[in-house]
């Protein structure tokens, strides 16, 4: 499937979520998720035909890099450049041109499932670019026997099924324990839910600033060369 609609796609459900703009590193890492899971639900063969590689911050692609490139010099999608607050480093945050009309993945033909799950991604690590970094690199079958510079074979993304679980036979509990249990899980979520009000937000030039450290280009690898050091 073409590229640039895919990535217009994946910034049309950003938006809709409530998380964008994003970061490049985070764009690129969110369309590799959607040919994974797209890959899965078709054994093995994702939705683009992109070459994705084990590079810097696990997987790249020059393709969809070239491709968000090509966007924003076209007006496309907006490309906001901002300087860190430490250094002269600076980062782009990527959001849809108000003018621009975008369909959704659904509208390209993603099956629901997909859209939800990447829904969910989004919520859960859009604003966290180390977790999805981890979750990517550690977490996504093309990455599980990958080596730096490798290009990444996706035909061991496989689609689980209900014969892949196997049922547990739990032992049952008495009222009076089922009673304290859901008392403890309330105060779990009520915990949780207090911690993530706390985490949360602002997104500002701060927030974006410190996490550009982990934004950019990803770099080649397999150079060779000897050192000398002394004492």
């Amino acid at each position: 499937m073409n590229v640039h609609l895919l990535i217009l796609a994946i910034l049309r459900e950003a938006g809709d979520q409530g998380v964008a703009p994003m970061l490049r590193t985070t764009l690129v890492k969110f369309f590799y998720l959607l040919d994974v899971y797209t890959a899965e639900n078709s054994a093995g063969t994702p939705v683009s035909d992109v070459e994705w590689r084990f590079l810097h911050f696990g997987p790249y692609s020059y393709q969809v890099a070239d491709a968000i490139d090509e966007l924003s010099n076209q007006g496309v999608i907006f490309a906001d450049h901002r300087k860190a607050e430490a250094g002269n480093k600076e980062f782009v945050l990527y959001h849809l041109n108000n003018r621009q009309r975008a369909g959704d993945l659904r509208q390209l033909g993603i099956p629901g499932t997909i859209q939800t799950r990447l829904h969910a991604d989004m919520k859960r690590y859009a604003r966290d670019l180390p977790r999805l970094l981890n979750y990517v690199y550690f977490h996504t079958a093309p990455m599980f026997e990958a080596r730096p510079g490798d290009v990444l074979d996706f035909s061991g993304c496989l689609k689980m099924t209900i014969e892949d679980v196997k049922p547990i036979e739990m032992n049952k509990l008495r009222s009076r324990a089922i009673k304290k249990t859901r008392t403890k899980l309330r105060k779990l979520i009520q915990a949780r839910k207090s911690q993530e009000q706390i985490e949360q937000g602002p997104y500002d030039d701060t927030y974006f600033s410190s996490l550009s450290i982990l934004d950019g280009e990803s770099l080649e690898t397999g150079f060779a060369g000897r050192a000398k050091l002394s004492v």
